[in-house]
């Protein structure tokens, strides 16, 4: 069937592939650099005052030369902490990830905190290593000169803002000198004072941002002929037919990371794929063969056979719910934005060559790895993102849900 193509392609193609093991200390984070560089050992030269007193192993980082920055990863800096500080000193990091839309921050503060850009509850942004809420996150702060990020909400003048829901790559540093003036006020005698020291040591530990721009998913594109490509108005018979002939590289090697919008009929829940998973990876919405995305037709009446299936993969933060993408094998109207319309059409935005693709890994197991780490990547990349879903008016009236299924 043509759906085992589509869909189990990221199972099929991985499990037959030859184990290797990843370097050791080698990031998931897109930041990671693709290509061997040289490393540059991360040295601190801090302050008197900074939390580079405090001795810490510190991880050897590659030297982008393109920007003169050192490479991290979000993951590396928040398994770090408070040692962040003290381990770079002042050296310029760069560092990639994602930029979540605020929740909002409520409460109140017995304090006055100055500097407002990088000192206090309100103060600094979210930079989250993928699109779960449990994905590892750090806070970054904006100087006044970037427009300072309020934590509540990434404000127009924010220079965060223009990413928001969008993968980033900044350039900053740790132990900045505007950490000498930070200052906590009481509201009022009964609150007791932050010593001068100690509200210094937090803004040093702050990593404050010196540039941001967008970051796209890089690498070489699968070569197609052209003449087999869709085109516009893309359809799902398109990308479907495209896919039998050519294989699942057919979308990234045609579209790459443009983005599409097309029309399609949300199937009713089927099970993609069922059977015991022989390996756990992550991020489950992306990476996970077994029953994760949205099945989509042409029409209702071509979904009535699974070779007329596509699959799509729907991020968290696309949910209601936030933090749970979709199951083709039961869509929750709780968890997922296509709930309102199965059984009926939608118009469906979205792209390959997702740049969270650059962080699916397998996470390790008692058997070690059983994965190829660039097959897994290049199957990511290989997968139909959704970005954003409405309702939609269909060629033919919806028919009675399709019995058939996999499971």
């Amino acid at each position: 069937m043509r759906i085992v193509s589509r869909v189990g392609a990221l199972a099929a193609v991985a499990l037959v592939l030859a184990a290797c093991v990843a370097a050791p200390g080698a990031s998931p984070d897109p930041s990671a650099s693709p290509a061997p560089s040289a490393a540059a050992p991360a040295t601190s030269a801090a302050p008197s005052a900074s939390p580079a007193a405090k001795k810490v192993a510190c991880p050897p980082l590659p030297l982008d030369p393109s920007t003169g920055a050192l490479s991290a990863s979000v993951e590396l800096l928040a398994g770090l902490g408070v040692d962040a500080a003290p381990c770079f000193g002042t050296a310029k990091l760069q560092v990639t990830g994602y930029v979540p839309e605020p929740w909002g921050l409520g409460g109140t503060t017995a304090y006055t905190y100055s500097p407002t850009w990088l000192y206090g509850m309100f103060a600094g942004a979210s930079l989250t290593a993928g699109r779960g809420q449990d994905a590892a996150s750090i806070e970054v702060y904006a100087p006044p000169s970037l427009g300072s990020c309020d934590g509540t909400q990434l404000a127009d003048a924010c220079v965060l803002h223009p990413y928001m829901k969008r993968w980033v790559t900044v350039v900053g540093h740790y132990n900045d000198p505007a950490a000498s003036t930070c200052m906590a006020t009481p509201i009022d005698a009964t609150v007791p004072p932050i010593p001068a020291a100690d509200s210094e040591l937090a803004c040093l530990r702050h990593f404050v941002l010196e540039s941001a721009a967008a970051f796209t998913a890089t690498g070489p594109l699968p070569s197609v002929d052209p003449g087999l490509c869709p085109v516009e108005p893309i359809t799902v018979d398109q990308l479907i037919e495209g896919t039998d002939e050519v294989g699942p590289q057919y979308g990234l090697g045609c579209l790459g990371g443009r983005t599409i919008t097309f029309t399609a009929y949300v199937v009713p829940g089927v099970g993609l794929l069922s059977g015991m998973e022989q390996v756990t990876v992550e991020p489950r919405w992306l990476a996970d063969a077994l029953n994760t995305g949205v099945v989509l037709a042409e029409s209702a009446t071509a979904a009535d056979d699974a070779t007329g299936w596509l699959v799509a993969r729907v991020p968290p933060d696309l949910s209601p719910a936030g933090d749970a993408a979709c199951d083709g094998s039961a869509v929750d109207p709780d968890t997922c934005p296509f709930a309102p319309y199965v059984g009926g059409y939608v118009t469906v935005t979205g792209h390959y060559d997702d740049a969270e693709s650059l962080t699916c890994r397998e996470v390790p197991g008692p058997g070690g790895p059983l994965l190829d780490p660039a097959a897994l990547v290049e199957s990511c990349r290989e997968q139909l993102v959704v970005t954003a879903v409405s309702g939609a008016q269909g060629p033919e009236p919806t028919a009675t849900p399709p019995t058939t299924s996999t499971r």
